[in-house]
């Protein structure tokens, strides 16, 4: 795997595949009340963990992880002319809202404890948008086996 079109930094090892039909949800803003803070999103990750649970873990992960994420999202009516095909001025790439940040905290959020201990043990997360037939999202998840030689040695240099 290349980062920013050079050498790779990590070694990595493929752990698992989860796929989901679940449609791509952003991560809200917790809300505060005089009582109480909650999460709005905490029903919708219940959901989401039920869509992918047969997939998950016995017992979280322990060590360090790269997840890269793929969200599906279904094309609106708009996007199609009345035949069925696909418009000329559709758009190829999904810039629309919600933010590819928010997706990614949602979901981080929801495997939190289920696929891992702790968020803190991802050290690399890739995402992206798309459009597709059907919503839904996919997560490959990989072990980092090592640093490359390079990143090491960058990495004693920096601390000196």
């Amino acid at each position: 795997m290349y980062v920013w079109g050079r050498k790779p930094l990590f070694t990595f090892i493929s752990i698992m595949l989860i796929i989901s039909d679940f449609p791509p949800t952003a991560q809200k803003r917790p809300r505060v009340t005089r009582q109480r803070t909650y999460d709005p999103s905490m029903c919708d990750k219940v959901e989401f963990l039920k869509s992918i649970m047969d997939q998950l873990p016995a017992t979280p992960l322990t060590e360090a992880l790269v997840l890269r994420i793929t969200f599906s999202f279904a094309r609106p009516k708009s996007h199609f002319k009345r035949d069925g095909t696909l418009l000329r001025m559709a758009p190829a790439r999904h810039t629309k809202k919600p933010d590819v940040d928010n997706l990614i905290k949602f979901v981080m959020d929801a495997l939190n404890g289920h696929l891992y201990v702790d968020d803190a043990q991802v050290v690399s997360v890739a995402a992206r948008k798309l459009y597709a037939a059907e919503a839904g999202v996919e997560i490959r998840c990989d072990r980092v086996a090592e640093y490359s030689t390079e990143q090491k040695f960058a990495r004693n240099n920096i601390e000196a």
